[in-house]
């Protein structure tokens, strides 16, 4: 009498096995980013376990790629039509594939909620037609690094970096002497716009503006001359700032900084942990602070990385669940928090300014230069203005092979030729 039980009972479980394939099949969604770090990646692996553990029905399938390969890939990726559903990419390559129609409004699978707390300085630059087309990632924003151990030399306050151009020529003056400069900054290479931006955008430039619907250069305005001409002469009028500059990457300046051959120095917030970490012999010497406020106010480079689900994926909804779960910070830190925290970076949102890691002394003045950054130009062809016109122009007004009258001339009519 128990034989057709066991028929029954293997029929049941070859019948479930049968229909397995349909009634359990998982949506999958890949995902490509450069996450390189041990550390990030582990969080990140975290916080997918978790996910497809609350959603068994999703796998999340990582392509990890690196960041000079990055770019290319998602445009081939396009290109064949087999697109990702999530894609990390770099901050300044989002006006590009977005213009293109590249990626869907994110803003239409990712709760208002945790869209709102995001900071509209990184919202701003992936918005369009109403719609936003990225959702804002770790980065970080430029600002002011000084010695508090040559402030005191220099009698000055070392619990009081300069607010203002006025004070930071001041006490650029006092900071110089035959063995060091009072301020450095990078200008060497594809970096010198990186940190020439700021003195325009602290003048009242906006670098650009479009005017009936076409892109044109503002460098020839007052406010932009005023820039040119004041970061001209830091180094030949004042000589507070070394005409070696124009060889200087990141690191360079760092190195000068470290040495105590410069006492003050403009540079990224990843410059944090590489001093502290390779100069401990430094600590409670320096201080950091946001950039001084020019003419126009205060304002600082910087910009966030992106997340976006492209247009071609056809699990958007599910792809936009998992990015408003890493993004929700209503129950704590989000673990997109986590993440930027593990690379030493920022994040782009309100409650990331009020966690402990952004209150922190060295990183609390770059954190909140996150309401006041501004992103890179927009401008359809400003990389290549960039490349070829305004970093070689830059290192002119250096090297004084132009002036700040015809530089700033020149960067308008390149920039009109290339965007009109």
């Amino acid at each position: 009498m128990r034989k057709p039980v066991r028929i029954m009972a293997v029929g049941l479980v070859a019948l479930m096995l049968l229909f397995s394939g349909s009634v359990f099949a998982k949506t999958v969604i890949t995902m490509q980013h450069m996450t390189t770090i041990p550390q990030t990646q582990k969080v990140l692996d975290e916080a997918i376990a978790k996910f497809q553990i609350a959603n068994p029905d999703v796998e999340i399938s990582q392509t990890l790629v690196g960041w000079g390969d990055a770019h290319a890939q998602f445009t081939n990726s396009l290109i064949v039509g087999m697109a990702p559903d999530i894609v990390l990419l770099g901050g300044p390559w989002a006006p590009e594939f977005q213009r293109m129609g590249a990626f869907a409004p994110i803003d239409e699978y990712v709760s208002a909620d945790v869209m709102d707390n995001f900071l509209a300085s990184a919202v701003g630059p992936v918005s369009a037609d109403g719609h936003i087309y990225g959702l804002p990632w770790e980065g970080a924003t430029w600002g002011m690094f000084y010695r508090k151990d040559l402030f005191e030399a220099a009698g000055l306050d070392p619990n009081r970096p300069p607010q203002n151009w006025d004070e930071l020529l001041e006490y650029a003056l006092k900071l110089t002497t035959e063995e060091q400069h009072g301020l450095v900054f990078p200008a060497g290479s594809w970096e010198a716009t990186d940190y020439f931006m700021p003195f325009m955008w602290q003048a009242g430039n906006p670098v650009e503006q479009i005017v009936d619907g076409v892109w044109q250069g503002s460098f020839s305005d007052e406010s932009g001359l005023a820039a040119a001409q004041f970061y001209v002469d830091l180094i030949h009028k004042h000589g507070v700032t070394p005409a070696s500059i124009a060889n200087m990457d990141w690191e360079d300046a760092k190195n000068a900084f470290v040495t105590g051959n410069a006492a003050m120095m403009f540079n990224g917030m990843w410059v944090i942990n590489v001093i502290k970490e390779s100069n401990p012999e430094l600590d409670g010497k320096w201080g950091t602070a946001m950039y001084p406020a020019g003419p126009g106010g205060r304002a600082s480079y910087g910009y966030p990385n992106y997340m976006h689900i492209p247009a071609q994926s056809k699990n958007k909804e599910v792809a936009g669940k998992f990015l408003e779960f890493l993004a929700d910070s209503s129950e704590g830190i989000s673990y997109a928090e986590k993440l930027a925290i593990s690379v030493s970076s920022l994040f782009w949102t309100k409650s990331f300014i009020e966690l402990p890691y952004a209150q922190d002394e060295l990183i609390a003045p770059f954190a909140e230069s996150l309401e006041i950054a501004r992103f890179p130009s927009l401008a359809p062809a400003f990389e290549e203005f960039r490349e070829l016109y305004l970093n070689p122009g830059i290192q002119g007004l250096i090297l004084e092979t132009t002036t700040p009258e015809e530089f700033v001339k020149d960067m308008d009519d390149h920039f009109n030729q290339l965007n009109q």
